[in-house]
């Protein structure tokens, strides 16, 4: 997510018929910035054996993933920046498919041994 918003980042400050502090750059870095404390919070969360932290992990993965492919098709004409757009959504796909997979709801499940 926050390599994400770094991506926009430096696509709209790259850009020098843009404003610097566009609506677009803001929202897009505040956006970032709620996102991955989202995601941060779903990772602790599942590393408690919890399943609120796999729900959130999920839904913030899928979201950073919707925005990556947004980027892509936002800078579809620059050929550098898509490419970087498109190794960022490498990130959250891996984490999304990670956190779906029947195995991590086996692993929540499963209680720790206490010795």
């Amino acid at each position: 997510m926050a390599l994400g918003t770094l991506s926009a980042g430096m696509y709209a400050f790259g850009d020098l018929d843009r404003q610097y502090l566009s609506g677009e750059v803001v929202g897009t870095v505040v956006g970032g910035g709620i996102g991955a404390s989202f995601w941060l919070l779903g990772a602790a969360l599942l590393f408690l054996r919890m399943t609120a932290g796999r729900v959130l992990v999920i839904i913030t993965s899928a979201l950073c993933l919707s925005f990556a492919v947004a980027q892509v098709v936002h800078v579809r004409d620059k050929l550098d920046l898509m490419a970087f757009a498109l190794i960022i959504a490498l990130g959250p796909l891996v984490t999304l498919v990670l956190a779906v997979v029947p195995s991590t709801g086996r692993w929540i499940a499963a209680k720790p041994r206490r010795y």
